[in-house]
């Protein structure tokens, strides 16, 4: 028998809110190790918070695993990579130090309504008296998000590796930012796109 809190802990990996929908590994360049990897989130300067939330869990948890990381947000202020060209971005992180970027671009964000219909419960005494229980129904707001995750090697601009994911009904930023962190470190320790 299983004890509780491997149960518990069953449970809140399968609570997700994040789902991966695809990732793929440059199997031409092998495996390294890297000293300090940049994490930059693209997201809408008005959602601030989830940048901050998704580089610093993403940068924690890669750092967690043994690869050393830093937020870009900490690192440089909100304002240093706006409207940045990728071949930018990889400059900008060469010169601080950095020999890896990870990118997450929020590619989008929708807000959804959706109606749950009641259900019928049947009396413990059965039907024929003491009737059932009603819950009635309910419309549900959600929010929506879908995500692309790439690494590059600073030194080549070569891309390491990229995932699509997609997040569904976050209860706040720090919810999303862990559970996403959680499953693209997984999946990068997975297909061993970096080396300790």
């Amino acid at each position: 028998m299983k004890k509780p809190w491997i149960l518990a802990l069953l449970f809140l990996a399968s609570c997700s809110s994040t789902k991966i929908t695809s990732s793929w590994r440059n199997d031409r360049v092998l495996p390294a190790h890297y000293n300090k990897i940049m994490v930059l989130a693209m997201v809408p300067d008005n959602q601030r918070n989830i940048r901050r939330a998704m580089e610093q869990s993403m940068a924690d948890q890669l750092t967690r695993n043994g690869f050393p990381a830093v937020s870009a947000l900490a690192a440089f202020g909100p304002k240093a990579f706006e409207g940045m060209t990728e071949q930018a971005s990889l400059a900008k992180a060469k010169d601080f130090g950095a020999d890896g970027l990870l990118t997450i671009s929020q590619t989008n964000h929708s807000r959804t309504r959706e109606y749950v219909p009641g259900t019928i419960y049947p009396s413990p005494w059965g039907w024929g008296w003491g009737g059932g229980y009603y819950s009635p129904g309910y419309v549900r707001n959600g929010t929506r998000f879908a995500w692309e995750t790439n690494v590059y090697d600073v030194a080549t601009d070569k891309v390491l590796y990229s995932v699509q994911s997609k997040s569904f009904d976050p209860g706040s930023a720090n919810e999303l930012a862990g559970s996403y962190s959680r499953q693209i470190v997984r999946d990068m320790k997975k297909k061993a796109v970096f080396v300790k």
